[in-house]
């Protein structure tokens, strides 16, 4: 969380950093549920790394094209595992 607070906090808009913090502590029953799966796993502890510490070097690059790709598809990576999970305990049931 302090990661992805850090980056977002380069934005210098108020506004967005309270609606970020707030859609960011929505989604964290969600976000518990993936890193159940996740969290143990040396692999996918050690993608995270390699994702973040690529997204840092281009965010000094100051990329904001390429940053903003990759901050995306970092962010949507649970989403698959979340809604197999909800799935598989049959809470997703519309």
């Amino acid at each position: 969380k302090a990661f992805h607070t850090a980056i977002a906090t380069g934005c210098g808009s108020k506004q967005l950093l309270q609606a970020r913090s707030y859609l960011f502590d929505q989604a964290e029953r969600y976000r518990h549920l993936w890193l159940t799966q996740t969290v143990f796993s040396d692999e996918a502890l050690a993608l995270k790394r390699q994702e973040h510490s690529a997204l840092v070097e281009v965010i000094l690059a100051r990329d904001a094209v390429r940053a903003s790709e990759m901050m995306r598809q970092h962010l949507m990576t649970p989403v698959p595992i979340i809604g197999e999970l909800l799935k598989e305990q049959g809470l997703n049931e519309r």
